[in-house]
């Protein structure tokens, strides 16, 4: 027997069919462009946080420097009045200003507070070296043997 590819014409159930089949592919392609959307965008994304981080790395090496976070102080320069922010770890002025008006209070030095006892304590010992050196009366030395 011998055939031949030739056209038939379909029956209302054949094309009702064919035409699920079509709606269903349909579907299919739209899912399946959605998921190529994403996958792109995905890739994308990570493309564009290499380039990112290679023109960081190319930046730092011409430059051959970096930004960090690095500890700094503030001086106050009482001579020249200003305030100056100074590294820790290399000692650089990296900014200066000019002092404000409650800056340029200077602190009045207080020493420490000394407790009773320790004040008491220095009296009796200065009073103690001065009874063992002769330099007070033997009353007080009496006095202080009876404490």
């Amino acid at each position: 027997m011998i055939t031949r590819r030739l056209p038939v014409k379909l029956n209302r159930e054949e094309v009702r069919l064919k035409g699920k089949r079509l709606a269903i592919l349909e579907a299919e392609i739209e899912s399946l462009e959605g998921e190529k959307k994403a996958v792109v965008d995905d890739f994308k994304s990570k493309i564009e946080g290499r380039k990112a981080e290679i023109q960081s790395l190319s930046r730092q090496v011409n430059e051959e420097q970096e930004y960090r976070q690095v500890e700094v102080v503030e001086r106050k320069d009482w001579d020249e009045l200003t305030v100056d922010t100074v590294r820790t770890d290399t000692g650089d002025i990296i900014e200066s200003r000019p002092m404000t008006t409650s800056e340029r209070q200077r602190p009045i030095p207080f020493n420490q507070p000394r407790m009773a006892d320790d004040f008491i304590g220095e009296v009796l010992d200065e009073v103690s070296d001065q009874i063992n050196a002769g330099a007070i009366g033997s009353d007080v030395k009496a006095t202080r043997k009876r404490a």
